[in-house]
């Protein structure tokens, strides 16, 4: 029969008996694995085998055969497990074969074929369409042409532009002046080769925002290699891009910083030469001679200096900060007038304070020098005259901004302070933190305020953030940690003039020559027994076989083999009498770790004067005072 050679498969059901009545081959090979007597097949035979969630296609399409609604043919697909349990598709015609006199369905004819493979592609099409339409990268597909025929959400999301609103625009509609024509001419010649182009794009938004997109585009191809279409893959980098930005100029400011903290220890080795030999000669020569002035004009240039060390200090996160419990409302208004005489009559100051802001513990001179540095530079920036405004105000730093500001979550204190002067471009603003940057004329800036303050600010546990552009003036945000503590006390000290001369026996540990040696030579003209040693290991031996009681140990901080606090805790076994004054340019994490910055430990910074050194060997030894 020629039914037996079609592809598709027939059969009559007849409803009276309820069974199979004829069908072709087609059909047997089909149904063969799916029930078990193949030659009389049943109405419970075929209820059986449709998959339970297709079963009302199946009762659907015979009641309306049934009730005569379609005079046509209907179209159904479901599904039939096979004897394996695995379930087929099958697409079927259905309709009317013969009904009775009274009209009543008595036969149905059905015809149809297997599409469980299309039924896979279809599928696996289905969620090829969801993967690209649910992905986090830009899809963009484009006619030969270039004109765009699809995005998907990621690339609305990302530009800001509905499909409808780039539908047959080319992808160019992003595009800025930072791509060259040459780099579209070499992307437009790589895909039109039938290969791939990668890249990277900084691109523009809807909004007018910049943003950096890595890019892959690369030609669809049909079955005879012709090119249909064109694909571009495309991931948003403009964090990554961010992050990395800040990780180079993090690595720099450390080179920077690790390099400026050795010179500037170095310097201050000098300087403590220079300063305290100064000093001495003042104090022996006639006040108003040629001399005095000449001196007096080499100790102002050693000051001088000494401040820039301390800027670079700062700056290297080197510098000994004395932390104390401060309320920062109280600290900017007790020297408001002052910064009000700094900034001039043509530019208004106004600040506003929190009134239950946060306290925070840093060194209140070093704020006081962060805040002076931000209110200078914002009125050199408007020599015309302006607006400046500090505010302060309590803040809650989220997991999300404290990985973005690299500090920890939690409340912070924030001094905000902005001018309305000339304001700085992008790239300004990524090097204004770095040592010796400075847009002002030559002469007129050292380029190391905005590096102190970053130093500084860094060093107390918390972070500058800045926000200008040309024109618009500009904002820095200082974010400082809160701390529950009460505000500690002022303890003024009292102004030591002058104090008698000493007799007791110093030693003094020093590992640079010129520092101990000036060191000796200024006590031993006080009347004090010096002694000295280069290092640690020298000084206890010293120590060990000198006799006599050595009332004060003066010990740089930082010296090779072994430290100062180290020094002290071996010297003070054996001579727990002996008074120890620390001195150093700077001090290491790890030495401040160990206590030296206690509150009653003795300790002198570099460079000094005789006079400072004075008081401190006055306290130590506890003598009388004389104003």
């Amino acid at each position: 029969m020629v039914t037996d050679t079609a592809p598709s498969y027939l059969y009559v059901y007849d409803l009276e008996q309820r069974r199979t009545s004829w069908m072709n081959k087609a059909y047997v090979y089909i149904f063969k694995n799916i029930v078990n007597n193949i030659s009389n097949i049943t109405y419970r035979d075929v209820i059986r085998s449709v998959h339970p969630d297709d079963l009302h296609v199946f009762y659907d399409a015979l009641q309306q055969i049934r009730s005569n609604l379609h005079q046509q043919p209907l179209r159904v697909e479901y599904r039939v497990k096979d004897k394996s349990g695995n379930y087929r598709w099958v697409e079927e015609w259905m309709a009317a074969f013969e009904r009775t006199s009274g009209g009543e369905l008595k036969r149905i004819i059905g015809a149809g074929h297997e599409i469980t493979e299309r039924k896979i592609n279809e599928l696996q099409i289905r969620k090829l369409s969801k993967i690209v339409e649910q992905s986090p990268l830009s899809v963009v597909i484009t006619d030969i042409d270039g004109n765009i025929e699809y995005v998907n959400q990621a690339f609305m999301k990302v530009t800001g532009y509905e499909f409808e609103e780039v539908k047959g625009q080319n992808p160019r509609v992003l595009k800025t002046e930072y791509t060259s024509q040459e780099e579209y001419k070499k992307l437009w010649d790589t895909i039109s080769a039938k290969k791939q182009w990668n890249g990277e794009f900084y691109n523009k938004k809807k909004n007018g925002e910049y943003f950096w997109e890595n890019a892959s585009i690369c030609p669809l191809l049909d079955e005879n290699g012709k090119i249909t279409h064109f694909i571009g893959i495309k991931e948003d980098i403009t964090e990554k891009k961010r992050m990395e930005e800040e990780r180079l100029q993090s690595q720099k400011m450390e080179a920077v910083g690790k390099l400026a903290g050795g010179i500037a220890h170095d310097l201050n080795n000098i300087l403590t030469v220079i300063i305290a030999n100064s000093d001495l000669v003042l104090s022996e020569v006639e006040d108003g001679s040629e001399a005095y002035e000449s001196v007096t004009q080499i100790e102002t240039a050693a000051e001088r200096a000494a401040h820039l060390v301390r800027q670079l200090l700062a700056f290297s996160r080197k510098q000994i900060l004395r932390k104390k419990v401060l309320d920062l409302n109280k600290l900017i208004s007790d020297f408001e007038k002052m910064l009000r005489r700094i900034i001039g009559e043509d530019i208004i100051l106004s600040t506003t304070y929190s009134p239950n802001l946060q306290r925070v513990k840093a060194d209140p001179a070093q704020i006081e020098q962060v805040v002076m540095n931000l209110v200078i530079n914002a009125r050199d920036a408007m020599p015309m005259g302006g607006h400046l405004s500090i505010e302060t105000q309590n803040i809650f730093i989220d997991k999300e901004q404290a990985k973005k500001y690299k500090i920890d979550v939690g409340y912070y204190a924030l001094i905000v302070v902005s001018d309305t002067g000339s304001g700085m471009s992008e790239e300004i603003q990524k090097k204004i933190f770095e040592p010796f940057f400075t847009t002002k004329p030559i002469y007129e800036g050292a380029g190391l305020g905005l590096s102190m303050v970053f130093g500084v600010i860094s060093q107390s546990g918390g972070t500058i953030r800045v926000k200008s552009a040309v024109n618009e003036g500009a904002t820095f945000k200082v974010y400082l940690p809160a701390i529950q503590a009460p505000i500690e006390p002022e303890v003024k000290p009292k102004v030591i003039e002058k104090f008698s001369h000493g007799k007791e026996t110093i030693l003094i540990v020093e590992d640079e020559e010129l520092i101990r040696n000036t060191i000796s030579s200024n006590l031993k003209r006080q009347g004090y027994k010096t002694l000295t040693a280069s290092d640690g290991e020298e000084a206890l031996a010293f120590s060990q076989a000198y006799g006599d009681p050595i009332h004060i140990l003066v010990t740089d901080v930082v010296m090779p083999n072994m430290s100062g606090k180290q020094l002290a805790d071996n010297f003070l076994e054996a001579h727990p009498e002996t008074e120890i004054i620390y001195m150093s340019g700077y001090a290491d994490k790890q030495v401040m770790k160990h206590g030296i910055f206690d509150k009653d430990v003795l300790f002198i910074q570099k460079p000094f004067t005789f006079h400072e050194l004075a008081k401190l060997m006055a306290k130590a030894l506890k003598k009388e005072i004389q104003t």
